[in-house]
């Protein structure tokens, strides 16, 4: 997985249905907090989001379709842009979900069923928004943070990518589409976003294509399973072999995931299960717990 998995966008090009439904499902599932989908509709471009629920989201493609078909379209005639989103700033509500239209409207920020000349989704930290770095003094010294503190205070939300939409996106008008402007973007920004409208649209950061989707990162398929572990020890192994095998006491010792690697409390050491030692609650790896010996003699 890289850097940006805290969310998902999945680009439906023309051509290509949604997602199957039990991909719909499983994606939701690791990307929890809300699904939004933009597509063009009559030269613009209509997003309908705020789905919380695996039944909500399908429903939501179903609204979708209903759409077009209205106008004797289908699916597969229009560019769709996805979002799951998993929640870094912005508390997870409805209004969060991604993606967003490009105004400064907040009411149109947070509409669930909106009708704009652009949209976007987001996938990234716009870091800014994310903690005292702000260009933002005034919102953030007033109101998102305790006096005296890098807490967040209760009952102050902002979503990173809203703000980021107020105050550049806006104002840069068509030329969000040169690329120059988007690699620029994308460098402020350490992010990715797909930006649709009517008849265009542009992909900033590099995604990834897959059986004729577009994916913003590869958190749309599974971890490959783990099958071992290699676990690199600093002191002789309490065991002289494996299997029947001698094992070298410096050696590196790869294991099946059957036998129980635990890690040491308090210097974080990863440990066979039978090897920790109890002391006054904490479960200790055989250097701590000579340490502690050493200590109390």
């Amino acid at each position: 997985m890289e850097e940006y998995t805290m969310c998902l966008i999945v680009v439906k090009p023309i051509g290509k249905t949604f997602p199957h439904k039990k991909q719909m499902k499983q994606w939701f599932n690791w990307f929890p907090d809300g699904v939004g989908i933009s597509f063009q509709d009559k030269g613009r471009v209509r997003t309908v989001k705020g789905a919380m629920t695996i039944p909500a989201m399908h429903k939501l493609e179903s609204s979708v379709e209903k759409y077009l078909h209205r106008d004797g379209k289908r699916i597969e005639d229009t560019i769709a842009i996805i979002q799951f989103r998993a929640a870094i700033t912005g508390s997870v509500c409805q209004k969060y979900c991604h993606p967003f239209p490009i105004t400064k409207n907040q009411e149109a920020l947070n509409g669930l069923n909106v009708v704009s000349d652009k949209a976007l989704a987001h996938n990234g930290i716009i870091w800014e928004y994310n903690g005292y770095y702000s260009v933002r003094e005034d919102v953030y010294a007033q109101n998102y943070y305790a006096p005296g503190s890098h807490q967040r205070q209760k009952g102050f939300d902002i979503n990173d990518a809203q703000e980021f939409i107020v105050d550049y996106l806006v104002d840069m008008g068509e030329s969000i589409w040169n690329k120059g402007v988007q690699n620029i973007i994308e460098a402020h920004t350490e992010s990715k976003f797909a930006v649709l409208s009517g008849n265009q649209l542009a992909l900033i950061g590099s995604f990834i294509e897959d059986g004729g989707y577009l994916y913003s990162n590869a958190g749309y398929k599974p971890a490959p399973p783990i099958k071992s572990i290699t676990c690199y020890r600093k002191l002789p192994l309490p065991i002289t072999e494996l299997g029947g095998k001698p094992i070298s006491q410096d050696s590196k010792v790869v294991t099946n995931l059957n036998r129980s690697l635990v890690q040491c409390e308090p210097c974080g050491e990863w440990v066979y299960s039978y090897e920790l030692k109890e002391h006054e609650g904490n479960r200790l790896c055989p250097s701590c717990y000579a340490l502690i010996g050493l200590a109390g003699a």
